[in-house]
Parts: structure tokens; sequence; C-alpha cells
């Protein structure tokens, strides 16, 4: 049976579940309170969703296109043959997933929490597929970098964006880590731009 077409009622059982997976979990999320969230009887759940593992992939995927735009709209590299200076790239990759995604302004910030939690849980296993769709960032900042760094091997950009990709999702999952890592060291604008410099330092020496 064909899944029915998407509605406000069918939006806002999403809504709930983005906002109740990116608190609880997965697992911590009942589909009664995901509906109950919803103003909705758990018995729907049916009609709307084939699983519960299909409502968590669903929420997973449906803001994609969204984070592209996103994306696409703060990248620096406007042009094909243009090249931007590392740090300059690296600033932009942390500052898109620690200031603007978690920006409230974004209307992303609960969902960069879910996505967050999904990369550092055993979750991921259930939406690897999903999450795969959002490859298109490393591809873009993988082909900026190789631009920027010709004699850089590809493997040490790989390396330096993954460690990249490993910060920002555990400093987003993990509630207070980078306060209490830094107390009034500096700002989170400050880390940024400290990170980029180091990572960057680290890749320039590479390519010597």
């Amino acid at each position: 049976m064909a899944r029915p077409e998407p509605t406000a009622t069918r939006d806002r059982i999403l809504d709930a579940a983005e906002q109740l997976f990116a608190t609880r979990g997965f697992h911590g999320a009942s589909v009664r309170d995901i509906f109950k969230r919803a103003g909705l009887g758990a018995g729907l759940m049916g009609y709307y969703f084939a699983s519960k593992e299909d409502l968590f992939r669903e929420t997973v995927e449906r803001r994609i296109p969204q984070v592209r735009e996103t994306f696409e709209h703060h990248f620096p590299v406007t042009d094909a043959q243009a090249i931007v200076p590392v740090r300059e790239l690296l600033e932009f990759y942390l500052e898109f997933f620690l200031i603007d995604l978690p920006d409230a302004k974004s209307g992303l910030h609960t969902y960069w929490d879910l996505l967050s939690k999904c990369a550092v849980s055993y979750e991921l296993q259930i939406v690897s597929s999903s999450l795969g769709k959002l490859d298109f960032i490393a591809e873009r900042m993988m082909e900026a970098l190789q631009a920027s760094l010709p004699d850089t091997p590809e493997s040490q950009l790989r390396d330096t964006l993954a460690f990249a990709e490993a910060a920002v999702t555990t400093l987003n999952a993990s509630a207070g880590l980078f306060e209490h890592r830094q107390g009034k060291a500096g700002s989170l604008a400050d880390y940024v731009s400290s990170m980029a410099g180091t990572l960057a330092t680290g890749l320039q020496g590479a390519s010597t």
C-alpha cells in the first residue's frame, strides 16, 4: 500500500519526532510520546509510517534539502575555478556546524542536535544510508581543499576533514563540553578560529 502524501498532520508528527529524537534518542523516544506531542493517538502510526525506524529515517532525511541550501548559501567557493585559502575553508566548515546550524534563526538547530546524536551513538546504523545523503558537504569541501593544496595527499585532507567532523559532532552532542573545557578562555568564535588555524597549519606543513 502506498504511503499517504505529505500533509500538515504528517509534518506535525515529524516535527514532534525531531524534537523527541533529538533530546531522547531513538530508543528513548516512544511512538506514544511522539504522537502525543503531535496531538494524535499512537494508533495512527501505521497509517503514516511503516515502523518506528521508518519514522526515524524520514525525520532525518526531510531537512537534508534545507541543509544543502544553507550550506551552498554560506560556502565560500562561488566559482569552480576559485581557490580559497585552506584556513578560510576550515573556518567556514567549523562555523557552519558550530555556529550557523545551532543558531535558532537557522530553523535547523533541533535537527542538528538530532544529527549529532546519531553520529555519536549506535543509532547511526539505523540511518547510515540517510546520513549518506549529506556526503555532498564532504565532497564540496574536498574539492575546495584539493584546489587550495594540490600537493597535499588526498588521505591527509580526508583525515583532517574527518577529524573536524568528529570534533563538531562531539561538541554539539555533549552539552556543556565546550564551556567546561574553555571556561572563560574565549568565545566559540575564538575557538573556531584557533582550531581552523591549527588544522590549516598541519595541512600546509604536510604539503611542503
